[in-house]
């Protein structure tokens, strides 16, 4: 089976779903983030802070190059990924991209679980953190219509649901 590439903003369930539908299926599920962390010790956000984006970004080109040379994989990504160098061709030519649109309402209830953590945008106040969602929100929207083969809203979305649009996808 070719690889199911789950895209979208934070708190659109990207990570949850794709672990539910990899555990129902047999699939391996990698969520990107977390893989990265693992493999650099560190949360995201200390990789950005510590290393750099440029850093970042090339890494996880990296792993995308890899994932996309192994099959059966059901793939979580970060919010940047799909919007970053050929990574949205890497994507197409090695599977099905299902993006979960979430408004911001989603997003800041996603984004404040995160920073409540302690995770995330914790050096931010919160309406800094509210226009800096709207602007990367605006800026990643086209191209995460751009790429995906399916686009479902993320508010309220069950997994089977979803499951029954990507098996209609695959055939």
């Amino acid at each position: 089976m070719q690889n199911i590439y789950l895209i979208g903003f934070i708190g659109s369930g990207t990570k949850k779903h794709a672990a539910r539908i990899a555990e129902k299926w047999g699939l391996t599920h990698i969520d990107t983030d977390e893989y990265l962390e693992g493999a650099e010790g560190m949360k995201v956000q200390e990789i950005f802070r510590n290393k750099g984006e440029d850093y970042f970004r090339e890494i996880e080109e990296d792993l995308l190059l890899d994932i996309q040379s192994q099959e059966n994989l059901m793939v979580s990504f970060g919010i940047g990924t799909p919007c970053v160098g050929d990574n949205m061709e890497i994507m197409q030519g090695s599977g099905l991209i299902v993006y979960l649109r979430a408004g911001v309402g989603c997003v800041m209830k996603g984004v404040m679980a995160l920073r409540k953590k302690g995770e995330m945008f914790t050096e931010m106040e919160v309406a800094e953190v509210s226009d800096f969602l709207m602007e990367k929100l605006d800026e990643r929207r086209p191209c995460y219509e751009k790429a995906a083969q399916i686009t479902l809203r993320a508010r309220g979305l069950d997994t089977k649901v979803l499951e029954a649009d990507i098996k209609a996808a695959l055939g």
